[in-house]
């Protein structure tokens, strides 16, 4: 049995906990991204309301503006989804290539907005992150 000095397992140790954040970064993006397009029932209503055939009897259909608002709320919200799960699972393989701390560092503030992964997730890419270990990693890889 070897003996390994207490930076190597250290470093070690970095390591396995950066993967785990990677790994957490990826199941937290595709979350996101799945329920991001639960505003796609948005879409579908809106355009459903714009384009609604009269009513049997004399009704009205609902106004057109109903069925533009609701696209356009349905739109903005999935793009705005899918634009933080890319950006989520970006950061992940940034972790996984010990690159871009700084912008993990934002994106792990942004994740502890949704609550309850999003915010385990941020708190331990800070605690992580924020160690001199990790730092010197990121600085060694960079170069």
């Amino acid at each position: 049995m070897s003996m390994s000095s207490p930076e190597d397992r250290q470093a070690r140790a970095d390591r396995e906990q950066l993967q785990l954040l990677a790994i957490g970064y990826y199941v937290v993006g595709g979350i996101t991204f799945l329920f991001a397009c639960f505003a796609l029932l948005y879409v579908a209503m809106g355009v459903l309301v714009m384009f609604s055939p009269p009513k049997p009897h004399g009704g009205q259909p609902p106004p057109f503006i109903v069925g533009v608002l609701l696209t356009a709320f349905g739109s903005f919200f999935l793009l705005l989804g899918w634009s933080v799960a890319a950006l989520t699972l970006f950061v992940g393989r940034s972790i996984q290539r010990q690159r871009r701390r700084t912008l993990t560092l934002v994106v792990a503030a942004i994740q502890c907005a949704f609550f309850p992964f999003g915010t385990a997730l941020g708190v331990c890419t800070f605690l992580v992150l924020m160690r001199d270990s990790v730092m010197q990693l990121y600085d060694a890889s960079a170069t």
